[in-house]
């Protein structure tokens, strides 16, 4: 859903069908500062965790309502990227929102942590292989 759904305002924004005025370029640019923060906020979870990637998130869209109104607009394929962010976070995070479902951050945590197993994961056999190398 969040794939279809960025790609329905990423289209038209990346590609300029509409022109970037008015309300449509207020909500565009919008999404492309919250777009700013999601980006920021997924690169620092991936290396500090939850709690620093909302901090970071959430200092860079402020920072950028003060710098992108009238200036993002000006760059569609940026903007697009932007939106498409926002938009995919907006549905990620508002289904399980509505759900009630409680969205486990250790388990992506524990998933996609670390593709490299421990020593102490490995059989004996292997151990010793990777003890030797």
């Amino acid at each position: 859903m969040s794939v279809l759904a960025a790609l329905a305002v990423f289209l038209p924004v990346r590609f300029e069908w509409f022109p970037l005025e008015g309300a449509w370029a207020f909500v565009v640019e919008t999404l492309a500062i919250l777009g700013v923060g999601v980006a920021l906020g997924i690169m620092c979870f991936g290396f500090f965790g939850l709690r620093p990637a909302v901090v970071v998130g959430a200092i860079a869209s402020v920072v950028m309502l003060f710098l992108g109104y009238g200036f993002l607009r000006d760059y569609a394929t940026l903007t697009g990227s932007l939106v498409d962010y926002a938009v995919s976070f907006l549905v990620c995070w508002g289904l399980p929102v509505r759900s009630g479902q409680d969205f486990d951050f250790d388990q992506i945590a524990r998933v996609t942590g670390d593709f490299d197993p421990a020593t102490e994961d490995l059989p004996q056999v292997e151990r010793v292989a990777a003890s030797v190398s």
